[in-house]
């Protein structure tokens, strides 16, 4: 006769969180001990393949930016390859999408972190806008 072992009983309450999707956390709404409601949420979490930059220029610079061009983000230490998706002339700012990384940005970068970016101006179109805001 074989010996059957029991696995420990774990409380609800001691039990690590889980999500059905891989990324980070990036804001906490509750801590441990507080009373929350029903579907109240408990993180903000950011996937990992849903990382874009949101770059704001001067007007000068924004009147030179189009859509499609290849762009590099340095931050954290790193460089980035991005690419300009779409451009909102009056809030002076032009959202970049990544593209053709060896180091996962969602990885290193932190929201809210500073990074600086050069727009390549002169080069080709990368691609299609995926917004349309240009």
């Amino acid at each position: 006769m074989s010996k059957r072992r029991r696995a420990p009983v774990v409380p609800r309450t001691q039990l690590p969180p889980s999500s059905a999707y891989a990324g980070r956390v990036i804001g906490i709404a509750a801590r441990p001990g507080d009373l929350v409601g029903i579907a109240q949420p408990l993180v903000t979490l950011l996937q990992s393949d849903e990382l874009w930059i949101v770059a704001t220029f001067d007007r000068g610079a924004l009147e030179r930016i189009r859509a499609g061009q290849r762009a590099s983000v340095h931050a954290a230490g790193a460089m980035f390859t991005a690419r300009i998706d779409s451009i909102a002339p009056a809030d002076g700012q032009a959202l970049l999408e990544f593209v053709e990384s060896a180091v996962e940005p969602g990885a290193v970068l932190r929201p809210g972190a500073p990074a600086a970016v050069i727009v390549d101006t002169r080069g080709p179109l990368v691609g299609k806008p995926l917004s349309g805001l240009t």
